[in-house]
């Protein structure tokens, strides 16, 4: 059995023993009076006299308590009155239940209302609980209370419906602003939140209470404007990291047109990695539709890396110009080699003009998409393709180019002529030597705006959009950590016959970079020398035929003059190279992207097609 003093109501102030409540007066709720953990007691009803001998030390206190008699009874409340002396302090305070009184007239009779006007809930209930301050001792006692009610109270599983019963609690909050931080769907933190606390009639509010707590944070953060609070997190972000950039510009009514951003670290990518710059624009990312831009390379774990980014009023010469002068300018007036875009004309105009000693190279996917869609002649997308990717002279391709258009009767495509009037941005053929970093088309891009929309949502207002794209660019860096990592701290199996050739390579490039270069070097143990002579000529050329043999082997077959043919074996282990006998040919250069067999992958037991019989041509020169 329970001892009296443990089922009273637990108090910071002392309680008389006639006050005592009686056991069966507490059975479900509890309550909390004063600011400790103890003093709380199990609640399920109260007679009206014992109500009229509770006393409080604050009117929180009271309104904690008549809301706690509210949700057992199974009602809800709302302030009502209150009053102030002369001094403006607070002597009196009154709550009543959310049912009490009835809705004004003018708002039942509007004729010209738009909406159906919300469902009726005051039925002019007289429940009350007024509290007056006594100031004899400083404390708060109840005045008047009225516990009847003239409409059905709520039964237990329903009264988290109840207005006053739905609050977010403090860590609640907290937790609801960080997972909104990291990009959760405020539809799915109420899931969450509901499965942490066993079930939608415990988490203590609505998924509405959770868009407001939202919207009222969201309003609070960018209460002095949304493009000031962007700025403003900009700003901060530049007193962290001293190298941090970024610039903008107004229009007449000094609204934002133009933001460019980049920190320290993609300066130092840059700086590293900036040869080949590639630039795409993406839209859909935030509320005001301004298109984005993201301005990419290539490094040395053959990863996607971000130099710069940019948000845009519009798409026009004078803006990409803006952009790609203020990019210099954080650069430090460092220009790419090799720049590849989708070939916008806004694009190429403004390249051309400030950056005219790059090569600018077309996207291969764009080209073959326009191809398709600008001549209607059945497999032209196929032949275009191998005319942009073959690997023969310029003179070559000039011979192929024409008797192709002469075929198919293209002279008098508009898109063809024009197509080949650029043809020294996106054929081979011409663009051979010029360094892309791999890079044929805008892929990387491509896969730069997929990655982002996954952070970046159209409702996006800029102050959560410059947030978003931080979270984005983190996730990228510490997948290059991460393969930096594994590079320094693990060694890969050498699989070549040129074990110190591979030995020495695997100590010095990343993992990507070493089992790219290990391909070429397996590719080089298919050929050897055979012989030398003392006159070789200033430039002499080797041609490689591929000839499908009766035993689905391939036959090649090496030539040079002054140098004996050798039949070349399809039995690896036949194969070396002798690197001495290289070394007495000065000035060996491959003019071919890469020295592999002629059909892609170099596969020998692939069946060579018709694209893999034409054949290769290298030179040497002095």
């Amino acid at each position: 059995m329970q001892s009296v003093k443990e089922k009273t109501i637990k108090r910071e102030f002392e309680v008389k023993e006639e006050d005592v409540v009686n056991d069966d007066a507490y059975i479900s709720g509890t309550y909390h009076l004063g600011g400790n953990g103890l003093k709380e007691k199990v609640l399920k009803g109260i007679s009206d006299e014992e109500v009229y001998k509770l006393q409080f030390d604050c009117i929180d206190e009271a309104e904690t308590f008549y809301n706690m008699l509210a949700k057992v009874a199974g009602f809800s409340i709302r302030k009502d009155d209150l009053k102030r002396d002369k001094n403006g302090d607070i002597i009196s305070r009154k709550w009543v239940c959310s049912r009490e009184g009835q809705r004004a007239t003018k708002f039942i009779e509007n004729d010209k209302r738009q909406r159906e006007p919300r469902s009726l809930t005051r039925v002019g209930c007289e429940a009350t609980f007024h509290i007056g301050l006594n100031r004899k001792d400083g404390k708060w006692i109840v005045k008047e209370f009225i516990g009847e009610h003239n409409h059905n109270l709520v039964d237990a599983i329903n009264t988290q419906f109840l207005r006053s019963h739905r609050t977010i609690s403090n860590p609640d909050k907290a937790q609801v602003d960080v997972l909104r931080k990291v990009g959760v769907k405020t539809t799915q933190i109420m899931d969450y939140m509901v499965k942490q606390s066993g079930g939608h009639q415990h988490v203590g509010f609505t998924q509405k209470d959770m868009y407001n707590h939202v919207d009222a944070m969201r309003r609070i953060e960018i209460k002095d404007g949304d493009v000031e609070a962007a700025l403003a997190y900009l700003c901060g972000k530049a007193e962290i990291d001293s190298s941090f950039f970024y610039k903008f510009n107004v229009d007449e009514e000094s609204r934002l047109t133009n933001l460019f951003w980049a920190d320290s670290t993609a300066q130092m990518d840059y700086a590293c990695f900036g040869d080949v710059l590639a630039f795409d624009t993406m839209y859909r990312t935030n509320a005001y539709k301004k298109p984005l831009v993201v301005l990419v390379g290539v490094n040395h774990h053959h990863q996607t890396v971000v130099f710069g980014s940019a948000l845009l009023i519009d798409e026009s010469v004078g803006t990409y110009e803006w952009v790609l002068e203020i990019f210099l300018i954080e650069m430090m007036n460092r220009k790419p080699i090799s720049v590849v875009t989708d070939g916008d004309k806004a694009m190429c105009k403004e390249i051309k003009k400030v950056l005219p000693h790059a090569c600018h190279r077309l996207c291969s996917w764009h080209l073959q998409r326009n191809a398709f869609m600008n001549v209607h002649i059945k497999d032209f997308t196929s032949i275009f393709a191998r005319c942009m990717f073959m690997r023969g002279s310029a003179e070559e391709f000039e011979k192929v180019w024409h008797q192709m258009v002469e075929n198919l009767g293209l002279n008098e495509n508009r898109w063809v002529t024009e197509i080949y009037g650029k043809r020294k941005q996106w054929a081979e053929a011409y663009l051979r030597g010029k360094f892309f970093a791999e890079m044929r088309s805008t892929q990387r891009c491509e896969s730069m705006n997929a990655y982002l929309n996954r952070f970046l949502k159209i409702r996006l207002q800029l102050y959560e959009f410059v947030q978003q794209f931080d979270r984005a660019i983190l996730r990228i860096r510490q997948n290059e950590a991460k393969a930096d990592f594994e590079s320094n701290n693990s060694s890969l199996v050498l699989s070549t016959k040129l074990s110190i050739l591979e030995n020495h390579v695997v100590t010095v490039y990343t993992k990507e970079s070493f089992l790219k270069f290990r391909e070429e070097m397996k590719n080089a143990e298919l050929f050897f020398v055979v012989g030398l002579e003392s006159n070789l000529s200033s430039q002499c050329d080797i041609q490689m035929e591929t000839m499908p043999s009766t035993n689905s082997s391939v036959d090649m077959f090496a030539t040079l003059p002054g140098m004996r043919g050798e039949h070349l074996s399809n039995d690896q282990s036949d194969m070396y190279i002798d690197y001495g006998e290289f070394g007495n040919i000065t000035g060996f250069q491959q003019y071919g992207q890469t020295m592999t067999t002629p059909w892609e992958g170099g596969d020998l037991n692939k069946y060579p097609n018709e694209k893999d019989m034409q054949p290769f041509y290298y030179s040497l020169k002095e």
